[in-house]
């Protein structure tokens, strides 16, 4: 099998449907799907690329995690998501970019780990949390920008872990809580604008050899 259209009349994609599906290349979805269950395209190695539909409301837990051939994922405009869950995305290497949708509010924890290819992030202002290692050993990952109404208040840890293409970042006024190694081997990280708001920042957590300015405004 190396196409699947899921009909209309399909509203959830049980647990694990299609793990494993390795000759698996294409894959349609349409309204009114509401849930991808966990694992369900799971180490669908040759899956190219993915449109979530904006009927979604759930997707689960490693649902594309060693999809490493992926290369585009769409979500439908207005999206119903509020939730990039624990490792949705983990292990997709081929991923260069993705544009979250304005109605996430939270990216979970280890959602684009060692996506190894992803270059850049934007991450839209509706998002509050950037949860445990996030995008962690995205080692290609060089910008990541926010909207200046962002209402990111926590950054937790380790969700920038490894991130050795980092060359700076601004963290939102909104952020009020970073957690431990955040920032932890971002080799190039030359600086971090970190706004008034937040309190507690562990520079000992930074990388040794990293050059790292220190900006308490947002001017």
């Amino acid at each position: 099998m190396t196409e699947i259209t899921i009909p209309p009349n399909i509203t959830t994609i049980e647990k694990s449907a299609f793990k494993g599906c390795s000759s698996l290349t294409k894959v349609t979805l349409s309204s009114p799907l509401e849930s991808i269950e966990d694992f369900a395209f799971d180490e669908c190695s040759a899956l190219l690329e993915i449109t979530i539909p904006s009927s979604v409301v759930n997707l689960g837990r490693v649902v594309f995690q060693g999809c490493k051939s992926l290369k585009k994922v769409a979500f439908e405009f207005p999206s119903s998501l509020k939730v990039i869950s624990g490792s949705t995305f983990a292990l997709c290497s081929s991923l260069t970019e993705i544009k979250i949708p304005s109605s996430l509010t939270l990216i979970d924890k280890n959602a684009f780990t060692n996506c190894s290819s992803l270059k850049t992030v934007y991450i839209p202002p509706s998002v509050t949390e950037i949860s445990d290692g996030a995008f962690g050993n995205c080692t290609s990952l060089k910008k990541v920008s926010f909207s200046n109404n962002s209402a990111l208040t926590t950054i937790k840890d380790g969700a920038f872990k490894n991130c050795k293409s980092l060359i700076e970042i601004k963290i939102p006024q909104s952020v009020t809580s970073i957690g431990d190694k955040v920032f932890e081997n971002c080799t190039s990280l030359t600086q971090i604008l970190i706004p008034p708001s937040l309190t507690s920042f562990k520079e000992g957590d930074l990388p040794p050899n990293a050059k790292v300015e220190k900006i308490l405004n947002d001017n």
